[in-house]
């Protein structure tokens, strides 16, 4: 096969940037390991760490490393803000173990435990408990209504008669 390999002056050889026939680039390694789907690869392969920096004049990046199995996504001290975005009215998913298990929609509404998010709910949970250890505040934008609804179709509006510590 045909490569393009930069690699050390002394042998044996130590291959440091490999460009195969297929476009597929390679670095610290020249078997790129990853199975491609009819996608080109880039590889980044250290001994125990790999690291894939993106850096706006030479400073103030995000870096994208793996380390004993665990991939991580950081931005510089001075980078400023991580931002997820989709270019399209498509979700971004969150996936554990390949199933969905979060997702934000094209309006902002986020679903934990469901890929439906039905109209008119911001925040859904599906499938669990919520567990608040601090205050939960149910207001409308100007804090001075409010309510929470229960299965039953009833609304509290008040805490007035609730006994606190009960569940």
């Amino acid at each position: 096969t045909s490569q393009f390999v930069v690699a050390n002056s002394v042998s044996p050889y130590t291959p440091y940037l490999v460009i195969d026939q297929s476009g597929n680039v390679s670095v610290g390694t020249t078997t790129v390991g990853y199975p491609s789907n009819g996608r080109n690869r880039f590889t980044v392969n250290g001994t125990s760490q790999s690291l894939l920096a993106l850096l706006a004049n030479g400073t103030n990046g995000s870096y994208w490393w793996n380390s004993g199995g665990t991939t991580y996504f950081s931005t510089d001290t001075n980078a400023g803000m991580l931002v997820l975005q989709v270019q399209s009215a498509n979700p971004i998913l969150f996936n554990t173990n390949t199933t969905e298990r979060m997702r934000v929609d094209a309006s902002g509404n986020v679903g934990i435990g469901t890929s439906s998010i039905a109209t008119g709910n911001a925040f859904a949970v599906y499938g669990g408990n919520i567990m608040v250890t601090g205050m939960l505040r149910v207001s409308n934008t100007s804090a001075t209504t409010g309510g929470v609804q229960f299965a039953d179709g009833t609304v509290l509006t008040s805490a007035a008669g609730i006994s606190a510590g009960s569940d």
